[in-house]
């Protein structure tokens, strides 16, 4: 029965029979109850056989039934450990195992347990990814590539920016051109026309439609005249 209750070759021996001797002493009372579920009976029957796949699964089964089965988990937790090597699954159920018997003085040991499956399982984990020189040299060109790349990238962005303010500079200087032709052509629509009258000068029209004769000079521009006393009566003259 010692045998059968945990399942550990070596190292699990002497917990196996703190646990059995636990369980006579009434240690563990509460939990005869997982002995005598049938599906955790055909499990230890077939651990007694050597089928361990078929202990696993009917150890679950037992789990699924009574989901508080502390020495089920225990015993697919020293399934997983030694068998499978599946630390993962190992670790779950020593937990769910301790979350189920709590004040049990074997604690320690199976705490122990927990600490040890974690650490082969992070060796593993770290063993699968080996940082080697040839690993280290692959990582080393690829950034090298990337290096490059990403100087044809800020290049061809650089020239692409480049081409587009050429582009709004030319825009912007043909649309100010063409503000400054139609500021001009509106000038020119807004100016008034005056008639000559007899008596009139440049001064005098200037005074009559700015009431300041010094701007008549604005109304020689504006019509072109080189002498500002040459006009003639009737003459038609843009006053802007």
């Amino acid at each position: 029965m010692q045998g059968r209750l945990i399942f550990r070759p070596a190292a699990g021996a002497c917990l196996a029979a703190a646990l059995f001797c636990g369980s006579c002493s009434g240690r563990l009372s509460g939990l005869d109850g997982d002995l005598n579920e049938k599906y955790f009976r055909k499990a230890m029957e077939k651990l007694d056989v050597g089928d361990k796949d078929a202990a696993i699964h009917f150890f679950s089964r037992a789990i699924d039934r009574r989901p508080r089965n502390a020495r089920a988990h225990l015993q697919l937790a020293l399934l997983y450990d030694d068998a499978k090597n599946d630390y993962i699954r190992a670790i779950y159920h020593y937990e769910r195992c301790l979350e189920t018997w709590p004040n049990d003085e074997q604690r320690p040991k199976i705490e122990e347990y927990i600490k040890k499956a974690r650490m082969v399982q992070a060796s593993i984990f770290l063993s699968n990814s080996p940082i080697t020189d040839e690993r280290i040299n692959a990582l080393q060109r690829e950034n090298v590539e990337l290096r490059k790349s990403l100087h044809e990238v800020r290049k061809n962005l650089a020239q692409r920016i480049a081409g587009q303010l050429g582009q709004d500079s030319a825009m912007a200087m043909k649309d100010r051109g063409q503000g400054a032709a139609e500021s001009q052509a509106g000038s020119a629509g807004a100016a008034r026309t005056y008639v000559v009258l007899p008596g009139d000068t440049l001064a005098r029209i200037a005074g009559k439609v700015y009431g300041d004769q010094s701007k008549y000079r604005r109304i020689q521009e504006a019509n072109k005249l080189n002498d500002s006393h040459k006009i003639k009566v009737g003459q038609k003259l843009l006053v802007p």
